[in-house]
């Protein structure tokens, strides 16, 4: 089939048309987030903070799915997603499964990293925000 795609000039557009449509699986793991959550994407920034700055005070749990509870989750559906992809690009393109996965990876961490490193930073923001008040208490 590869074979084929190379001859008539399509391979390339098959490779952008694989990546576009696992992109999109890969950014619903990603958004997933979002969905568990009752509120609003800064309302959850927000309470996350909210959530580890009691957990210093109290040891209190909250019934919402913090992020960092979520993270190690989220990197594990991916892996098992990555790794599906893997075995399915190894029997239909034996040649390119080295290429595909990899491009694959690559495009979905950076369509997803800025909304990864603007969660982190409002939420080390806000933590900071917190323990300085925290620790003027103290």
């Amino acid at each position: 089939m590869r074979g084929v795609l190379i001859r008539i000039g399509r391979f390339k557009s098959l490779e952008s048309y694989y990546t576009k449509v696992h992109l999109k699986a890969i950014k619903k793991l990603w958004e997933d987030f979002d969905l568990r959550q009752p509120y609003n994407k800064l309302a959850n920034e927000r309470s996350e903070v909210e959530r580890v700055s009691s957990s210093l005070d109290s040891q209190s749990n909250s019934p919402m799915m913090s992020f960092s509870c979520w993270l190690p989750s989220f990197y594990d559906e991916l892996l098992l997603y990555l790794e599906q992809e893997w075995k399915w690009c190894l029997l239909g393109f034996p040649e390119d499964y080295r290429t595909l996965v990899p491009k694959l990876l690559i495009e979905a961490m950076s369509s997803i990293g800025a909304s990864f490193i603007s969660v982190l930073i409002l939420l080390l923001g806000m933590l900071y925000k917190r323990l300085k008040r925290w620790l003027k208490v103290y």
